[in-house]
């Protein structure tokens, strides 16, 4: 106990948080109409989300607005921070190669990344990956407790630390 309730009433809501995750049906990113889909078939507006790939959790989010946050990572009009996951792959990818292997891909920005044709194509394609992806998510009201779980489930499923970041930048 850390001495503050409400964090540990919190902290204590968790396991059952990540058991309602795996529970919920996995709903494919894809479908059309894709938001009409989606707002139907999410448990609310606010939560948490994870994205999976052949049954393997990917990435784990937050948001007040889960349908639209959702779309957003697979829209191709999306730019680096609302398609986010996206934007990591396509990092991870560009370092793997040749032309990456020249560049610091993470002290490069991201405005420096998108000038470049190469990296723009990945990210692309990596926009439409996700798009093809499935979701499991929660509905989650209070924000604290969003933070708390984005966290926890990530450390929970194992998520690739490359793609899920909390680091400061």
């Amino acid at each position: 106990m850390t001495g503050n309730a409400e964090f540990d009433k919190a902290v204590d809501n968790m396991p059952g948080y990540m058991d309602e995750l795996a529970k919920c049906e996995a709903i494919a990113m894809a479908t059309r109409p894709e938001r009409r889909s989606l707002r139907k078939r999410l448990p609310g507006n606010e939560g948490v989300y994870v994205l999976y790939e052949d049954g393997k959790p990917m990435y784990v989010g937050r948001s007040d607005r889960l349908a639209d946050r959702l779309l957003e990572h697979g829209r191709d009009s999306s730019g680096s921070e609302s398609a986010s996951f996206a934007f990591n792959i396509a990092r991870k990818q560009f370092r793997e190669t040749r032309m990456g292997e020249a560049l610091d891909t993470d002290s490069v920005s991201r405005e420096d990344l998108l000038g470049i044709s190469a990296f723009r194509v990945l990210f692309t394609a990596a926009k439409r990956h996700v798009k093809g992806m499935q979701v499991r998510a929660v509905e989650v009201p209070d924000p604290i407790e969003q933070a708390i779980l984005e966290v926890y489930a990530h450390l929970e499923l194992d998520t690739n630390p490359e793609f899920n970041s909390f680091e400061n930048h």
